[in-house]
Order: C-alpha cells, then structure tokens, then sequence
C-alpha cells in the first residue's frame, strides 16, 4: 500500500512538473516561431528535444542489461528476448501514432501563436480538459454534473476570451481550440500505451516522429535551409538559442517524458487536470517574459475557462452523491 501511495505522490508531482515546464515554453514558442516559422522552429526543437533523451536511454539500457545478466538463467533468454522484440515492437507502433498526433497538435498550436497572445492561447489549449471526459462520455463511461457544469462555464469564458465583434473567432484562437482537440487525443494515447512499454523510448519514438513530420512540412511551407537552421542555434538578439534550448531540452525533452511516467500512475482526466495548470504558468510567463497583458474581459473569460476546467474534474469526485444505506 506504502509503495502505491508513494508512486501516486510521484506521479502527480511529475504532472506538475509537466504543466509547469509546458507553461513557461508558450512564450519560447512563440519567440521561435515568430523567427523561424512555426513548423522549421517545431522541427527543430523535437530533434533537441529527442537528442536530450539518448543518454538516458543508453543509460537504462545498459543497467538493464546489467540486471538481466544477473538475474537470468540461460535457458530463460531465449523467451526474455523475445519480449524484448516484443515490447520493442509494441513501443514503436505507440510512438509511431503518438507522435502524429503530437504532430498535429503541435502545429495547430505552434501556427495559432502566432497571432494570438501566449496566455490566451495556453488557456485555449486547456479545453483539452473538457474533452478527455466528454471523450469517456461518448465511450459510454458515466459522467457527474460537473461536466455539464464545466463546459457551460468554459464555454462562456471561451465566448468572452475569443469571440469578438460580429460573433468572429481570430484565427490564432481558433487554431489553438483545433489543438485541444488533438491534445485531448494524446493524452488518452500515451494513458493507454504508457503502461505497458518503456516510458523513455515511448518519448523519444514520438519525439522522432513528429520532428520528422514538422521538417519535412518545413521543406516545402517555409523553405527550411541551412541559414534557418544556423539561426535557430545562434544566440540572442539575432538568434533563437535560448527559446529553442528551453522549448527543446526542458519542454520536449523533460516534460514529454515526465508526462508519461506522470500517467502510469494517474488516470487520464486526473491527469489532464493537473496538466491543465500549465495556463496559469503559461499566463504569467507571457506577462514575465514578453510583456503581455489581458483586459477585463480577457481576464473574466480566462477565469470562467480555468473554472469550467476544474469543474468538469472535480466536482465528479468531490460531490458524488451518497447511496442510502441497505437495512436488509
């Protein structure tokens, strides 16, 4: 029981982590993409992003195999090998999928920053939120009241946030409430293949993935060259080093994976509350970092959007209603 609760603990702790790094990497977004395009920027921090985990990977591997010369017998090999290919198998056929969704998502995302601010498109973002439960609600899986409640509330805080004269949504926040729904995808992929694969090489397979969907989109949108490269890895003003370090190494690299191990021991939509946090950070790293500011109506729209989104994940677990007790 002690080792359950202490993996619950860390599981949630490594989600946190997620929202945090995630939050802060809006506003290296959108520096990056607003120098580089928004698919070569992507491209590029993915690859950072899976260079950062061969060490780790080669690590593990090595102290498994360390393990397993211990551990087993010689007649066993033969059958742990064959697991081997096994797993290996199952987790590139995960990351495989997982990374064009991700790639996807990302691209809805990384496109929509560019005209939109980066705390309002991370609060947009958060509707995927919503849709993890509605998505169990389709499945047939019963839902509380709170996720009636909490999409009314999000929808009224999307109309307040988006919705502008003449009843027109910007392109920038319709892009990124595209993403939410992909995000809401990924995240019950990675619930699905996270517990039974190698959590590390899950990342990297679908960092890879969506690297290579992003470049090659790059090649022909944005017209990638050997100077759009040589000016993502230049330092500031001119260059994009540190925007594409954090976003790759601490975004992609850390987070993706701290995501995954996180969803082990955490079911989807508790997950997906806890990752939602990452609009608040995103919101102040957007006033820290670049300078932004929201309205009254921004605000009140962002606050009822945060409230819907702790509603629809809350409410069913803190007010469920209580069964009258059996007499026979």
């Amino acid at each position: 029981m002690a080792n359950s609760e202490e993996r619950n603990v860390r599981s949630y702790f490594f989600l946190f982590l997620t929202a945090l790094l995630w939050g802060f990497a809006f506003s290296a977004q959108r520096l990056g993409g607003e120098a580089l395009g928004p698919f070569g920027f992507n491209g590029i921090r993915f690859i950072v992003g899976s260079l950062s985990l061969v060490p780790l990977i080669a690590w593990r591997a090595r102290e498994g195999r360390r393990k397993n010369d211990k551990n087993e017998d010689s007649a066993v090999k033969p059958i742990a090998l064959t697991r081997k290919k096994d797993a290996a198998r199952k987790t590139f056929r995960g990351g495989l999928l997982c990374g064009c969704v991700l790639f996807v998502a990302s691209s809805l995302q990384q496109v929509g920053l560019l005209e939109t601010t980066a705390g309002k498109a991370a609060f947009l973002t958060g509707l995927y939120i919503i849709f993890v439960p509605l998505a169990g609600r389709i499945a047939g899986k019963k839902q509380g009241w709170g996720l009636a409640l909490g999409v009314a509330l999000a929808a009224t805080g999307l109309y307040l946030l988006s919705v502008q004269a003449g009843f027109t949504v910007a392109r920038g926040d319709a892009l990124e409430i595209a993403s939410a729904f992909f995000w809401a995808a990924h995240i019950l992929l990675l619930g699905k293949y996270s517990q039974s694969v190698d959590p590390v090489k899950l990342a990297f397979f679908q960092n890879v993935t969506c690297a290579l969907f992003c470049l090659v989109t790059a090649l022909f949108v944005e017209r990638l060259s050997l100077g759009t490269v040589a000016l993502a890895f230049s330092p500031p003003p001119t260059g994009t080093l540190i925007p594409l370090l954090y976003s790759g190494i601490a975004s992609i690299g850390i987070a993706y994976t701290l995501q995954i191990f996180g969803q082990r021991g955490v079911a989807p939509g508790p997950a997906s509350l806890i990752m939602s946090l990452e609009s608040v950070f995103a919101a102040v790293g957007g006033w820290m970092i670049l300078g932004e500011t929201m309205d009254a109506r921004s605000l009140a729209g962002a606050a009822l959007m945060l409230a819907g989104l702790l509603s629809a994940q809350l409410i069913p677990v803190s007010f469920r209603p209580k069964l009258p007790k059996s007499h026979s």
